[in-house]
């Protein structure tokens, strides 16, 4: 009988919904005090840029940012948050998406549904960390123009290193 208890809660536990892992991600956020968030931009095998950060609540419990490492073309002035210590603010619509688990974790596709928005379409997986669902990897396909000349690549931001609980 007490196996067949586990073996239920077992698969409850590793039941996710796309609506339940998005919400993951501000959860997380809210519930760490640390995080390392390190973003590429990428054609092919060519990478543009590369920005390793070290995100951290201050005293005030407010996000703060420290560039750990930096290479390749410098972000654009236009697309900077005020504050680059703020936290992530990821949007995804879940009205076409696939989800597979995946050993521990599970893997999220996701159809971007804002036609005009260079992101065509997103990647998420996902890990519990100390009692935490949460995001490792987001991969976003990107076609736009820059300089009116057509783009394809991607951008992928990956997180690590999550400190739990919020103190």
């Amino acid at each position: 009988m007490s196996f067949l208890v586990l073996l239920v809660l077992g698969q409850g536990f590793a039941q996710q919904s796309c609506e339940a892992l998005v919400a993951s991600i501000d959860s997380a956020f809210a519930e760490a005090s640390e995080v390392i968030m390190s973003t590429q931009i990428m054609q092919g095998q060519l990478e543009y840029a590369f920005s390793k950060i070290r995100l951290y609540r201050d005293e005030a419990g407010e996000w703060q940012g420290e560039e750990l490492e930096h290479r390749g073309l410098p972000r654009p002035p236009e697309t900077r948050d005020e504050d680059e210590g703020a936290e992530p603010n990821f949007k995804f619509n879940c009205a076409v998406h696939n989800l597979v688990s995946v050993g521990s974790g599970w893997q999220l596709a996701i159809e971007e549904q804002d036609k005009e928005f260079p992101i065509k379409a997103w990647a998420l997986s996902f890990t519990r960390e100390q009692g935490q669902v949460v995001p490792t990897e987001i991969n976003g396909q990107i076609e736009t123009k820059i300089l009116l000349i057509p783009f394809r690549g991607m951008v992928l931001t990956s997180f690590s290193d999550w400190v739990f609980p919020r103190n």
